[in-house]
């Protein structure tokens, strides 16, 4: 039998895969969504600081420094979903990963809508007054606005 590097390579992704999606407990269509809103903010991010209109360096304008701390953020983000899966199966529970997932894209939509308004685009009332409103309540506005 003759193994190919292709065949090698399928399996240790297809291994890697597997381990990765067990340590997230399955994947859900909550999970896909957490991942399309995080790919929309990086994006919608990059948007406003091309355009000069970012909120999180001095110029307004593009920062690499800025980007790796965003996608450093991003990252832990999914970390924390890696341990909300542990604790629900080491609990016997199917709640804890689920609550992270949707705290975290409620977060991802404020910064996407928040991201949207610094690029200039006007956004409904209703929306902005919501976003202030999380903001004080949740008291998010910190964990947008830290330079860390």
């Amino acid at each position: 039998m003759i193994v190919t590097y292709k065949a090698l390579l399928a399996f240790y992704a297809g291994a890697i895969g597997g381990f990765i999606l067990s340590c997230f407990g399955g994947w859900t269509e909550a999970m896909t969504t957490l991942l399309i809103f995080m790919v929309v903010d990086v994006l919608t991010g990059l948007a406003g600081a091309i355009m000069q209109r970012s909120d999180k360096t001095d110029t307004g304008g593009l920062s690499s420094k800025t980007m790796t701390s965003g996608l450093i953020r991003k990252a832990l983000i999914l970390l924390v979903i890696i341990v909300a899966a542990q604790i629900d199966h080491l609990l016997h529970v199917d709640y804890v990963k689920n609550m992270s997932v949707i705290a975290f894209c409620i977060n991802e939509v404020i910064s996407i809508f928040e991201n949207v308004g610094l690029a200039g685009i006007k956004l409904p009332g209703f929306l902005t007054k919501t976003i202030d409103l999380l903001n004080k309540k949740y008291n998010l506005e910190d964990q947008h606005n830290d330079p860390n």
